[in-house]
């Protein structure tokens, strides 16, 4: 496969430049779903920001590391990838995040705590609004997205292909940003670490090359300026440069980057070369920000990659759980029905999810209720569902003025769910959900001590805590119950720990 130049320059749809796990660039034409978003054949989900959008000659180009849905901007990460080589770090310490997670503990002084150094200040305001990006995420229009793939009933029609590469050309090349947003995709000769290239001379670091099959292909920014493009050398240097490299002269290439004058005269012919030499040279930027950015990182794609493909491919899912964020089990069992798109739920289903979905930023999803002989017509296996009092039941029972001697029933979380790993010694705030049936009454809300969202200490011995609850419904009927919420610490915290390490996300 050669580099896709000739459908790029003619594509009436953008492109997408995807760094893979091996190295290897993937291009894709881009197929919006959701004006916002495009998805690729393999179950990938990629979003679109106009903010980070280049533009090679008339096509727009977006450049995309596979670990994240988000776009890249060039000079942004290069700026923080040059920035944690040289304070020594792997990861980007998220100030931001890390003080928001703490801000809610009262036994916790901030102005005491010793943290890590803040790099990502140290960064140009683009960056810094790059890294603001990075970290927000729309999870509403990601869901929809998953919905609308389900609700497909032939196979999506808006898939993102591959381009295939069309053209006869050879060698390596350069992705080159020769201005604000401005891309040229030109050959480029490599020599021990230098990359030569119409736009001048440029290092190259061997873990910044990337492979579309056997051809290399290198990234750099020339020019990020508004007002003015880098200038490419003039055609007969240009020649020069060709022709030193099939004649292997290696030995003369350095002369693009130190000039050689004419009896220490320099000629008009040579002021391109000058002004190359008075310029430090560009290095080669990374598309592997997969550790750089983990902390930045909105959420997991990957998520959402395996949701797809089960949606897509099977036609059922049981959603146990919405989003990654959710670490807890929902008490209640979302059945998709086949091909039609239609949702049958059990037991208290709707204000759960509706609930859930509010705290998880998600819009609540379309619910269709069906009445058991409904979901029999549509082929649906409802038998074994209980499906209890109907509203009108209930209500008749107490216009006859029955009187209700049955206690609600608590429906506590699951023990699996309710099992937490602290990173450090000052408490963990824990969130859990009470649900509340009943035989008469509707909509009864449980209290329970300590209430949902509070911190809980941490305990050497025993590590958990009980959790008391009450419920009493409007005939005076009482119910309790108690679940036991356990906290363990990570292993190497110790008490005297004040900053816990920061763990890449899930």
């Amino acid at each position: 496969m050669a580099i896709p130049l000739f459908e790029i320059k003619l594509s009436k749809k953008p492109i997408a430049i995807v760094k893979l796990g091996d190295r290897n660039l993937k291009f894709i034409r881009i197929n919006k779903t959701d004006a916002k978003y495009f998805t690729t054949k393999d179950g990938m989900i990629f979003e679109l920001d106009d903010e980070y959008e280049y533009r090679y000659r008339k096509t727009g180009v977006y450049f995309y590391n596979h670990s994240n849905s988000k776009p890249l901007d060039l000079k942004s990460v290069h700026e923080i990838d040059v920035n944690l080589r040289t304070a020594g770090e792997s990861e980007l310490f998220n100030k931001g995040r890390f003080l928001s997670s703490i801000s809610d503990d009262p036994n916790i002084d901030i102005t005491k705590i010793e943290l890590p150094k803040d790099i990502e200040s140290e960064m140009s305001p683009d960056t810094r609004r790059f890294l603001q990006d990075f970290s927000s995420d729309s999870e509403v229009d990601k869901t929809n997205v998953m919905i609308n793939v389900h609700n497909q009933k032939k196979s999506l029609t808006k898939f993102s292909g591959d381009l295939f590469g069309i053209g006869i050309n050879r060698g390596d090349f350069a992705v080159i940003q020769v201005g604000y947003k401005k891309l040229d995709i030109v050959p480029m000769y490599i020599d021990k670490n230098s990359a030569y290239t119409k736009y001048g001379v440029f290092e190259v670091e061997r873990d910044n090359i990337y492979f579309l099959k056997k051809q290399m292909v290198c990234f750099f920014v020339a020019s990020d300026e508004k007002d003015d493009y880098e200038r490419p050398i003039p055609n007969k240097g240009q020649k020069m440069m060709k022709n030193m490299y099939r004649k292997k002269r290696f030995d003369l290439m350095p002369s693009f980057l130190n000039p050689i004058k004419k009896n220490g005269v320099k000629s008009k012919s040579d002021e391109w070369d000058e002004n190359e030499k008075k310029k430090k040279r560009k290095k080669s930027i990374s598309l592997s920000v997969e550790k750089k950015l983990i902390q930045h990182q909105a959420d997991n794609p990957s998520v959402y990659f395996t949701t797809l493909k089960e949606l897509h491919l099977s036609k059922q899912a049981v959603a146990e759980k919405l989003s990654d964020p959710l670490k807890k089990v929902i008490p209640i069992a979302l059945i998709f029905g086949g091909v039609m798109g239609i949702a049958v739920v059990m037991s208290n289903a709707p204000p759960v999810i509706d609930s859930l979905a509010e705290t998880a930023g998600l819009a609540p999803p379309k619910v269709v209720y069906l009445s058991p002989e409904q979901a029999r017509a549509a082929g649906l296996e409802v038998d074994h569902i209980p499906m209890g009092m109907t509203i009108a039941e209930k209500k008749a029972l107490k216009d006859e003025g029955v009187t209700d001697a049955e206690p609600p029933v608590l429906l506590i979380p699951p023990p699996e769910s309710l099992v937490f790993e602290a990173d450090n010694w000052n408490g963990y705030k824990v969130e859990y959900s009470v649900g509340v049936t009943d035989n008469i009454d509707e909509g009864l809300i449980a209290t329970c001590a300590p209430p949902s969202g509070s911190i809980f200490p941490i305990n050497e011995s025993p590590t958990y805590h009980t959790v008391n609850c009450t419920v009493e419904d409007s005939s005076g009927n009482k119910a309790k119950a108690s679940f036991q919420v356990t906290i363990n610490v990570r292993e190497g915290i110790t008490p005297s720990t004040m900053i816990p390490n920061i763990q890449p996300m899930p």
